[in-house]
């Protein structure tokens, strides 16, 4: 009876306003059955047509719960695992990633990616690690290894994954990846002698605003939720400030920089308070880019909500939706780049957690403070205010990469 290797996926997001942070879990295991406003061309395919295509794959069942996400987090895990792939198996996981099918751009992609994402100063700190954890009683092929150390700079260990020791290794590993945020991934006892291989990949953001909210305005107000339904929230409020912005005919768009303007989000609000639907509807990168672009700075009062949630999401049947199957296979599934043995990926999960708050260092508010003192702006022209539900996205802004992509429908869930 021939056995099966199973690929698990755990990938976990956190996000705090100021910080970020994300952690991906890929294991195989052997049981006896079961830009500034116009990012760059580069003349690869757009990689946010996945962000989005996951998105409104997730929205489109549920339209009443806050969505987040790491669209990075979950690429660079599967870029990973493509790296492995062979075939019908590797080509749906191309096709849906749109990864370039050259290794070389591929790898210079993601290798640039490292390099210029790794960042930390006195504004503010971005991490992007990966790791790749052996079994030390089964073999995964060097070549494979090699690729993800040297290309995607990933730290390779043989751990034991009988006793506990691998998972409590992994687990450390994350938690100070995302800075005590995340504090395990891994259940003890979720490994054993079948385990071959554990990717792990995690990203991590923290960023005061360049523009402080006065956490002595912040005040209770009401949030509407649709159904004829709301809530009391704490609104952050900035009376004028200087802010990119635009507006269409339906919506009003928003950027809200990080001190060092290198990370920015990216608030979209639909004007009618019942116009979710419709902005999701029409959301893709090409809609995303003309936002970027239609932005100018102006003066602007912001109220935005204070919000935090938490979202874990089953990848396999989102994932499956958009056209990756064979790898979900135990029959279908190709990773002969990876082993000799048949594998598959039988559990692929992401969870996300974001914290949007008044708060930033004592500097930075300093700073702030005298540059409001030396030069204050104009009065404002319009006027922000999301008292309903609306999209943000957390993007690089030189690249307009999105590391991170939300909805809130609730502040207070």
């Amino acid at each position: 009876m021939q056995k099966y290797y199973l690929i698990l996926i755990v990938i976990v997001g956190i996000a705090l306003t100021g910080a970020v942070f994300g952690s991906l879990y890929l294991a195989n295991n052997l049981p006896q059955s079961d830009l500034m406003n116009n990012p760059e061309d580069n003349g690869s395919v757009n990689p946010d047509d996945f962000v989005f295509s996951f998105y409104h794959q997730i929205a489109k069942d549920d339209n009443t719960s806050n969505i987040f996400f790491s669209p990075f987090s979950i690429s660079t895990a599967f870029s990973m695992v493509y790296e492995g792939a062979n075939e019908n198996t590797a080509d749906q996981i191309r096709d849906v990633f749109d990864f370039a099918p050259d290794d070389k751009t591929r790898w210079d992609d993601i290798s640039d990616a490292m390099k210029r994402l790794n960042h930390e100063n006195g504004f503010y700190a971005l991490e992007v690690a990966n790791g790749i954890w052996l079994s030390k009683l089964h073999e995964t092929k060097p070549e494979y290894v090699d690729i993800v150390t040297s290309h995607y700079n990933g730290t390779a260990k043989s751990v034991d994954f009988v006793s506990n020791d691998g998972v409590d290794e992994i687990n450390q590993w994350v938690k100070e990846k995302t800075r005590d945020k995340i504090q395990y991934i891994l259940e003890r006892g979720s490994t054993d002698d079948l385990t071959l291989l554990v990717l792990t990949n995690s990203i991590y953001f923290n960023g005061k605003w360049s523009n402080q909210f006065n956490p002595d305005r912040t005040s209770e107000e009401s949030f509407w939720t649709g159904d004829g339904k709301s809530v009391n929230v704490q609104m952050m409020k900035i009376p004028v400030d200087m802010f990119n912005y635009a507006e269409t005919d339906t919506v009003q768009i928003l950027e809200m920089p990080y001190l060092g303007h290198d990370i920015s989000m990216i608030v979209i609000l639909p004007k009618d308070k019942d116009g979710l639907d419709s902005l999701e509807m029409s959301l893709d990168s090409d809609k995303m880019n003309e936002f970027r672009g239609m932005m100018e700075r102006q003066p602007l009062t912001v109220h935005i909500p204070k919000f935090g949630f938490e979202n874990e999401y089953d990848l396999i049947p989102l994932l499956g939706a958009l056209g990756v199957h064979d790898a979900f296979d135990e029959h279908a599934a190709n990773f002969a780049g990876m082993t000799d043995e048949q594998v598959f990926l039988s559990k692929a999960k992401h969870k996300a957690f974001v914290d949007v708050h008044e708060k930033g260092t004592e500097a930075a508010a300093v700073t702030v403070a005298i540059g409001t003192l030396t030069s204050g702006p104009p009065d404002p022209r319009y006027e922000f205010v999301a008292d309903h539900p609306f999209v943000f996205v957390i993007q690089e802004k030189q690249t307009g990469q999105i590391l991170f992509i939300g909805r809130v429908m609730n502040p207070t869930q």
